[in-house]
This record gives C-alpha cells, structure tokens and sequence, in this order.
C-alpha cells in the first residue's frame, strides 16, 4: 500500500506531496511554503507546481513521479453528513447483495447442521 507521501528533488530542493482522500494534495515547497488543493490528473497537478515556480521540465516531472506515488483511494469521495452507507462505501449494490446472501446461505446452513 502506498503511504501517500511523494518526494521530489527539484533545482532549488525537496518539493514534498502529501495526498489525501477526495483528490487532495499538499504541496510542501523547499522554502516551506505550502498549498492545498484538489488535483485530478497529472497534467493539474504539473500547472500548480509550474504556478508554484518549478520549470515547466520540472513541474511535468514531479507531477508525474508524484502521481505514480499517489495512492488509489486519493481519489475516493469522503463520506458526507447523512449518506448512507452504501453510498458512502462506494460499493456496488450488487456486491453487497452478493455479500449477504453468502451470510444467510452461511447462517442456514449453521443452523440445519
């Protein structure tokens, strides 16, 4: 599992990515400064470095090492206030079906034994 963590060695030092759920990332600068912002591909996340001072070379290459770390439920939705399960699980509803008619078949055949 990927820890959601990315380092990259640029011309003027380390540029640290921290990506979270729901398509957000930190962008940690060698001078300490830092921004939040939600990415969805590479191609955003090199525009915001570029925005950031990187060399247009150096912004497609973080971007692209960075995302290549970027684990795969960063992009997941966070549950919100009043979803349900289901939805917030983000499962299809046939695989929960599926899922519980396994534990009946399970249970009855526990309780006829």
């Amino acid at each position: 599992m990927k820890s959601g963590q990315a380092h990259y060695a640029a011309g003027s030092g380390t540029v640290e990515f921290v990506f979270a759920m729901n398509k957000w990332v930190r962008i940690r600068l060698p001078s300490g400064d830092s921004v939040q912002r939600q990415v969805g591909n590479p191609r955003e996340l090199a525009v915001i470095l570029r925005q950031l001072g990187l060399t247009e070379a150096e912004s497609s290459e973080a971007a692209q090492a960075a995302w290549e770390e970027r684990p795969a439920s960063a992009g997941l939705p966070e549950a919100r206030a009043r979803q349900s399960l289901r939805s917030a699980a983000g499962v299809p509803s046939w695989v929960l079906v599926l899922i519980l008619a396994a534990f009946v078949v399970i249970a009855l055949y526990a309780l006829a034994r």
